[in-house]
């Protein structure tokens, strides 16, 4: 029971911890983006990009 327990709580952790990255890679995107790009799009668009950028690191590693 208690592996169970350590699983279930890591998989929580991780989970809040990767969210929180992919907020601040998000809002990081979207701040350099309209400063040095002069780009502006929705927060939606910017974590789209982001979740494609993550899943092509991915898949190159």
């Amino acid at each position: 029971m208690m592996g169970l327990t350590v699983v279930i709580l890591v998989w929580v952790r991780q989970t809040r911890i990767n969210t929180a990255n992919f907020y601040v890679a998000t809002t990081n995107l979207e701040n350099v983006a309209a400063r040095v790009l002069k780009l502006k799009f929705s927060r939606v668009t910017w974590a789209i990009v982001v979740g494609v950028i993550v899943y092509v690191v991915v898949l190159c590693r």
